[in-house]
């Protein structure tokens, strides 16, 4: 999805006759080129955040999980 316009961009350039034309799309297509990297990138880190906090979530509640049947099997034990 984010780089079918830089596709569509280089197409663009290959048709252009005049060589400050081309200057100038393949500026604007490196521009447009970085700014869909970054914000791929910018996408990836927040993916990668939102899992390792449901991640951290999921052992904390396994953790607890444990820790209650441990103590429910020490209090039968001793009761």
């Amino acid at each position: 999805m984010h780089m079918m316009h830089q596709v569509a961009g280089i197409g663009h350039l290959l048709a252009l006759g005049d060589t400050d034309a081309r200057r100038q799309a393949l500026s604007s297509l490196q521009n447009d080129t970085l700014i869909t990297s970054t914000k791929v990138t910018n996408m990836v880190q927040e993916r990668q955040l939102a899992y390792k906090l449901r991640l951290n979530n999921r052992q904390a509640q396994l953790e607890a999980y444990l820790i209650n049947a441990t103590m429910e099997a020490l209090q039968s034990n001793v009761g």
